[in-house]
């Protein structure tokens, strides 16, 4: 069961995905802070799936592969939402959306097609995903602040950045 544990708290954090949007949308008071406290839980579970992993030597290949894909998940519902409120333009979101899904596709055809084979994530991915956890946090805080829009920017030039570095590292292992 423990060997497991961080993969469970991995699938986890996939089923919780769907749970973003029925507290941001919820008419209870301060909805957005309780989705910034569920947002920063499910946050918390993600460090201590990983730190678990590391510590005790129970990294798994399918864990490598559904880690991000859970990350990945997340970031669009949040943005889904982010969208559908107007927080954001457009086509940051729909950039946003269409370069994770390309990854969590391309992640997934790795994983299981070319012998779990998992893309590594690298400085400018990391980088990316932190301006971003930093600015959901910010916008789920106070969504009248405007500065983190400009985040938002920084983090898509980033992510560009960090996309265009997979596919010259990773090309090779793409036939």
């Amino acid at each position: 069961m423990y060997a497991k544990l961080p993969n469970i708290l991995t699938v986890t954090r996939i089923f919780m995905v769907p749970i973003f949007p029925l507290i941001y949308f919820s008419s209870l008071e301060n909805a957005s802070i309780y989705a910034l406290e569920f947002f920063l839980f499910v946050g918390a579970t993600d460090m201590l799936d990983g730190y678990l992993a590391r510590k005790y030597n129970l990294i798994s290949a399918f864990g490598t592969a559904m880690d991000p894909l859970a990350d990945k998940l997340m970031l669009i519902m949040v943005m889904l939402s982010f969208g559908i409120k107007g927080l954001l333009p457009l086509w940051i979101i729909i950039f946003i959306i269409v370069k994770e899904l390309i990854m969590i596709f391309t992640g997934l055809y790795f994983y299981f097609k070319k012998e779990k084979y998992v893309i590594a994530s690298n400085i400018f991915g990391k980088s990316a995903t932190m301006l971003l956890f930093l600015t959901v946090l910010g916008i789920l805080w106070n969504p009248a602040i405007k500065i983190f829009v400009y985040f938002v920017y920084l983090a898509v030039m980033l992510k560009i950045i960090a996309f265009i570095s997979y596919a010259v590292v990773h090309k090779k292992n793409m036939v």
